[in-house]
Formats: C-alpha cells, structure tokens, sequence
C-alpha cells in the first residue's frame, strides 16, 4: 500500500484498530525513492537516496499544529515514516 505524507509518498503497511466509536489507523513505511533503491538499487544507490531523503526533511517546514489534523507523521533520515490517523468509527 502507498500512503501520502509530508515527507512524501511512502510504501509500506497499514493496520485500523477501534476504540468506541473512534479508530486508529497505524502505517508504517519507507519512502518510495528509497524504496526504489532498496529493491533494485546498489548498497550506494540505496546511501543516495536515504541523503536526498533526509536533505528534503531538513527542508520540510515544522508542521501547524494549530490545524486540527487528527493526523501525525514521523520521518527519519533512513527514509521510514510512521503516521498515525484518528477517525470516526461510525
């Protein structure tokens, strides 16, 4: 499954779990580009992408946690991003 972040778009799996009337949904990845590399790259091709992945974090503005977003991300240099997203269990 692929999954949007802003970090960009990851690879990986995803798990829902209910609370009530609340779910969580868990999801857990690498960066397609590093991705890429770790499944048809060299050990040096996969080096490259993890530092082009970690110069686009340092890029990456700090988020606006005044938004609202029932939504949170966490990257790391390596090129994993976690993400967790409250929602309505209906």
């Amino acid at each position: 499954m692929t999954f949007e972040t802003p970090a960009g778009t990851a690879r990986g799996t995803s798990f829902d779990s209910g609370f009530g009337r609340e779910r969580l949904t868990v999801r857990y990845g690498v960066s397609e580009s590093v991705g890429e590399q770790l499944t048809e790259g060299s050990a040096g091709a996969v080096m490259e992408a993890q530092q082009a992945f970690a110069d686009r974090l340092q890029a990456l503005q700090a988020p606006d946690r005044a938004s609202g977003s029932h939504e949170v991300y966490s990257a790391t240099a390596d090129g994993t991003i976690f993400s967790l997203v409250r929602g309505n269990g209906g």
